[in-house]
């Protein structure tokens, strides 16, 4: 039996009502009215310094606490798979708003708004803001399923988490490999198979500064991390960043804008991670993807609790979080959207769809970006690349 309370409260995050309707007319509501009038739709009739709780198995809980993940199928995934299974299991509601990068989660939170209550980003989007004291460390007493995260993304050991104190829990991780239209081109070995004369103007990458910068070193079969700290090596990889746009048809600035853009054949091949490469090949869209001989962008979607948040909404945050690294619900979530889990399968079989992935397959070729240095350079990385663009 779940019992609720009223209580009071230090944290100032929006609390609100229960949901008393179907899924999808939340989900739609909160695509609709987006994250700013998320806020105020959240804000329930309790007082700012009131929360409602529940006590699960003796334990106060939130009863409602919200998380910003990656938008569209990932979206709806974090809703079908986690959010509502875990609802029908402790009787808490959990929101999933989107966004459209890690830097727009950051953001959010370092600016003020403090109506989340866990993030979802990319690693190196979470470095700053941690040494900034942004972000709570996760205590790991809390999550039962701490011990089954891979030993390669050990929380302790990862760079991009700066400090003595854990403040992260890797979700899900994989490659920025290249997605290719397989009626059009040739599986490609390489990078250098795609800029070709043939593919001029027909090339898509991101725009994303570590993406430019990494991306280009892997091809050159630099070390990325050596590159960024010499200054001949730098001149190589801006040397080839502008090579590589006089090919490209579009720098991109999304997921979305880069599915379309292969939908639409106005791009033939280049990056995108294999779970929206396969999401639009199951639309019908003839694309597949490789990780190149050079290797790939090696990222890692992580878990984050805003320092704003206070118990009982921190403690409900880090058992949500726990659901997320669970065997079962992951193996749904993994076969739905392709990439890799941060968990090892120890009480149930693996999702078979792990075997299948290009980026797990070829783990030992996906190079990670030092944040720290990627810190230190990156607004003359974007300095250098509007140069470039703007010719």
């Amino acid at each position: 039996m779940v019992q609720r309370d009223t209580v009071g409260d230090t944290d100032s995050s929006s609390e609100g009502k229960p949901r008393s309707s179907i899924t999808g007319s939340r989900r739609n509501f909160l695509r609709t009215t987006g994250v700013g009038m998320t806020a105020a739709a959240l804000a329930g009739c309790l007082g700012d310094d009131e929360v409602e709780t529940i006590t699960v198995d003796g334990e106060e809980l939130a009863a409602e606490i919200t998380i910003m993940a990656w938008g569209g199928s990932a979206q709806d995934a974090m809703e079908d798979f986690y959010a509502e299974p875990f609802e029908e299991e402790t009787g808490v509601t959990v929101n999933v708003v989107g966004a459209s990068s890690g830097h727009e989660m950051v953001s959010r939170i370092q600016g003020g708004a403090e109506d989340v209550h866990i993030i979802n980003p990319e690693e190196i989007d979470v470095y700053e803001a941690i040494e900034n004291g942004h972000i709570h460390p996760i205590r790991t007493e809390n999550l039962s399923n701490y011990d089954k995260i891979q030993d390669e993304l050990v929380p302790e050991e990862a760079i991009y988490d700066p400090g003595e104190d854990v403040h992260h829990i890797p979700h899900i991780y994989g490659g920025t490999g290249i997605t290719y239209n397989h009626e059009e081109v040739e599986e490609p070995d390489s990078w250098m198979d795609i800029m070709t004369d043939e593919l001029q103007g027909s090339l898509i990458h991101f725009d994303y500064p570590n993406y430019i910068v990494g991306q280009a070193a892997i091809a050159l079969g630099m070390d990325m991390n050596e590159a960024v700290q010499d200054e001949a090596m730098m001149d190589e990889v801006w040397d080839f960043v502008e090579e590589r746009n006089e090919h490209v048809a579009e720098w991109s600035n999304s997921g979305s804008s880069t599915m379309e853009a292969f939908t639409s054949e106005s791009a033939l091949a280049g990056s995108l991670w294999v779970g929206r490469q396969t999401a639009i090949e199951r639309d019908g869209v003839p694309v597949s993807y490789t990780v190149p001989e050079e290797g790939a962008y090696f990222w890692v979607n992580v878990l984050n609790i805003p320092s704003y948040v206070e118990d009982p909404h921190r403690i409900t945050a880090e058992k949500f979080i726990d659901y997320l690294i669970s065997e079962e619900p992951t193996a749904e979530y993994v076969q739905d959207q392709v990439y890799a889990p941060s968990i090892e399968y120890t009480e149930t079989e693996p999702p078979e769809i792990i075997e299948e992935n290009p980026d797990v397959a070829n783990l030992d070729l996906l190079t990670q970006m030092d944040p720290a240095l990627y810190q230190e350079y990156v607004d003359d990385w974007q300095e250098r690349f509007e140069e470039i663009v703007r010719g």
